[in-house]
């Protein structure tokens, strides 16, 4: 029996993920998100196309692929879209605002993340100042 394009996509995503040095369960919370939308893994060609998903799904409001696309993006050293992203979670109420403290801190910021972890964000999405 011949693949079909999604199982041709899916055994592409899984080579890729087993050659990337991204986590297990960030692999397979990506391959999760993708094979619960018919047709997307067909689609999936290389990373390129995982991270223009995740950010597509996340500008749809799905949030928690705005969640895994933040956590790619630090993964692969992209600090300050992955803050981007999980400032605007955080600041919707979706409880990231431990998550961007810790990229804060990732990023040499540690004063501005204590601010957070202790204030919270203001209205405008800035950290409070207490």
């Amino acid at each position: 029996m011949a693949a079909t394009g999604n199982e041709n996509a899916i055994d592409r995503f899984c080579l890729w993920a087993a050659n990337s040095a991204l986590p297990a369960a960030e692999a397979l919370d990506a391959l999760r998100i993708l094979i619960t939308d018919a047709g997307v893994a067909a689609k999936l060609s290389h990373l390129t196309d995982l991270f223009d998903y995740l950010r597509a799904r996340a500008d749809a409001g799905d949030w928690h692929a705005a969640g895994r696309l933040a956590d790619l993006l630090a993964e692969r050293g992209d600090l300050d879209q992955a803050g981007q992203i999980l400032r605007a979670r955080a600041d919707a109420g979706r409880g990231d605002a431990d998550r961007l403290a810790e990229l804060l801190i990732r990023q040499g910021r540690g004063k501005e993340a204590e601010r957070l972890r202790r204030f919270g964000l203001d209205p405008d999405g800035s950290i409070a100042r207490g």
